[in-house]
């Protein structure tokens, strides 16, 4: 990480329910059973709170202000078009998600005082990468690719997805394509979420679509979903619809023509 000040980057904890100090102990003993954190005496913090979820709480840290002082990666993204020109018109296709993505990647020892964080508990500071700091992504995304690289022939990634495909109907092809990439994986202690994983199939999900051996299809409960959307009553709740509807476009042939009269009453209401 670079930072743009040797001045400590520090923002005071507010508070916190008790529920949310008890969910953050059993996620801090959690976290350093599993070597992820340490405590630290690093003069930086973030402060530490919750996020609820349809079950159990999210453990976040607000590290808003050590952004603000850090100097941003400039690195190429993957763009969702590319990847499926490139992976279209294959057979088989195979699908891996890295297990808790980030921590898999180990923060260099220069970099880890930037992490620190408060809890009730005092303050540790990650061996990980964390999520929250600006340069996360870029980081995690740029050392999967240069992990990849040399596979790109039948191997793409995006993030924490990792994508197989093989053009022949030949299946050996695609296992041998497979053995590859995990062994590559295995070489680097990087783990894969085995519930998450599609393997020699004629079709996967992928980037919130599907691909197969018939081409790109819409993901089917995005179709229930805006079917069951309720009936909009006023412009914001139409504005809300169509930016979701919009993501559909490319799948519907008439959608600017059944779309437009909806978009026409947004522009007289406005």
């Amino acid at each position: 990480m670079e930072v743009d000040t040797e001045q400590p980057i520090f923002r005071q904890q507010w508070r916190r329910s008790p529920a949310q100090e008890r969910e953050i102990r059993t996620w801090v003993e959690e976290m350093l059973k599993a070597g992820r954190i340490r405590p630290s005496l690093s003069p930086h913090g973030a402060p530490t709170f919750c996020v609820k979820k349809a079950v159990g709480w999210r453990i976040v840290h607000d590290y808003r202000a050590m952004n603000n002082h850090t100097v941003r990666r400039t690195l190429p993204m993957p763009r969702k078009d590319v990847i499926f020109e490139k992976m279209i018109g294959s057979y088989w296709y195979s699908c891996m998600d890295l297990l808790s993505g980030y921590y898999q990647f180990r923060m260099r020892d220069a970099d880890i005082k930037y992490t620190a964080f408060q809890t009730v508990n005092g303050s540790y500071e990650y061996l990980v990468i964390p999520t929250g700091l600006s340069n996360a992504p870029a980081t995690f995304n740029d050392g999967i690719r240069r992990l990849l690289n040399d596979l790109i022939d039948f191997c793409l990634s995006y993030f924490d997805d990792i994508y197989i495909f093989t053009r022949g109907n030949d299946i050996q092809s695609h296992l041998d394509a497979l053995d590859t990439v995990l062994t590559r994986l295995e070489e680097n202690h990087f783990y894969v979420k085995l519930s998450k994983c599609v393997f020699c199939s004629a079709e996967m999900p992928c980037l919130g679509d599907y691909i197969g051996r018939n081409g790109i299809r819409i993901d089917p409960n995005k179709v229930v979903m805006l079917r069951e959307w309720p009936l909009p009553k006023t412009n914001n709740e139409l504005s809300s619809f169509l930016e979701t509807a919009t993501y559909v476009q490319r799948f519907c042939a008439g959608f600017a023509n059944d779309a437009g009269p909806l978009f026409d009453m947004l522009k007289k209401a406005s």
